[in-house]
């Protein structure tokens, strides 16, 4: 029954998300599995739907990679394809490796500045917290904008690099974390909080300075260190 629960309260989502259990539940009509019960037969119907919802699922696997209607047609192809197309179902759709490469393809693109590839994976950041967001972007990136905004968000508000080479482009927030790092210990370090703005544009040109400084002093000391 713990296990149930735990299982249920992971993975429920909500009617309206593809990827969690209470749109499954509408779909095969289990009213009786939307709220969690620690009586009765709840974990038997949880544990059949469970393995209806799992079927589909790899179901849908097969006729994603075999680029076919219906599983009838999977019967044309050799034992070989088929051995083949259940590896490629494991190793790129159900199982640990199809995350990590999905997030390693998405910070490719990001360092590489790709930003058509970044658009490419949206469809697959629809996390929960950020949902909403995500769907709006689509939204307005495939039906409302026109391509010439499109093109100039992409362009300008997605991806910054400060070097301006090859695989140097990282997210704008990111990049901004980046920033407050330098106004906490680079342009506050002598005054702490007491810095003022005042103090904070006069020492804000010399940044890129102190920098380079702070590159050649680590350098000098690992130089040392080595002695």
């Amino acid at each position: 029954m713990a296990v149930a629960n735990s299982l249920h309260g992971q993975y429920y989502g909500t009617s309206a998300g593809v990827d969690g259990l209470r749109h499954a539940f509408d779909l095969l009509e289990h009213k009786k599995l939307v709220t969690q019960s620690m009586k009765g037969p709840f974990w038997h119907h949880l544990d059949e739907a469970l393995h209806h919802i799992s079927e589909a699922h790899f179901r849908a696997c097969w006729l994603k990679l075999g680029s076919v209607q219906s599983l009838a047609e999977l019967t044309s192809k050799s034992p070989m394809q088929l051995q083949a197309l259940a590896t490629q179902i494991l190793n790129n759709l159900a199982s640990r490796n199809a995350v990590t490469s999905a997030a390693n393809y998405l910070w490719d693109a990001i360092h590489a500045g790709d930003v058509g590839r970044m658009e490419d994976v949206l469809p697959t950041l629809l996390n929960s917290n950020h949902t909403i967001e995500v769907l709006e972007l689509i939204q307005e990136m495939q039906k409302e904008w026109p391509e010439s905004i499109r093109n100039y968000i992409k362009q300008n508000y997605w991806l910054v690099t400060w070097m301006g080479k090859p695989n140097s482009w990282m997210l704008f927030d990111l990049a901004q974390e980046e920033n407050i790092t330098d106004i906490k210990i680079v342009n506050y370090q002598a005054l702490g909080p007491g810095g003022s703005m005042p103090y904070l544009m006069k020492v804000s040109p010399a940044i890129p300075a102190l920098h380079i400084s702070q590159s050649y002093t680590m350098n000098n000391q690992a130089r040392r260190s080595r002695l």
